[in-house]
């Protein structure tokens, strides 16, 4: 199943980097803050899907997710088509982990040259865990 939650304003808490309090289709504006940097793309909304893998040959699970992503005007990835960033994320016994991820523009579908910087992979990858937490509840 297929759902597309609002990342709310005001993320961060202690304790938690975010959460969601509402589940509607709303874009948030506040840019995502850990261990005092600031990241320059704001997710402000995603949807998840668990993948099927019919051959069996993966162990573990994989998610889809799809991440609205909000960047600046002056930086390199914007776009006025819109960003999203799709990430495959996997979950085994021993790790969870972004197995794959791309840039894409939202309207145009057109693949981005870009990789995410190692603390926005970071954060993408605790994004990821979080909402995954939060659906299997």
């Amino acid at each position: 199943m297929c759902q597309m939650y609002m990342v709310p304003k005001n993320t961060m808490n202690e304790g938690n980097f975010f959460t969601i309090k509402e589940r509607m289709c709303i874009i948030g504006t506040d840019s995502i803050q850990m261990e005092g940097w600031q990241m320059t793309m704001n997710i402000t909304g995603y949807t998840v899907e668990k993948l099927k893998d019919p051959t069996g040959i993966l162990e573990g699970e994989r998610y889809e997710f799809f991440l609205d992503i909000e960047v600046p005007e002056d930086d390199e990835l914007y776009s006025e088509n819109g960003i999203e960033l799709k990430v495959i994320y996997a979950v085994d016994t021993n790790s969870e982990r972004i197995a794959q991820y791309y840039f894409y523009e939202k309207s145009t579908q057109k693949v981005l040259d870009f990789e995410l910087e190692e603390d926005e992979e970071t954060i993408v990858k605790e994004f990821c865990k979080t909402h995954l937490e939060e659906e299997n509840e």
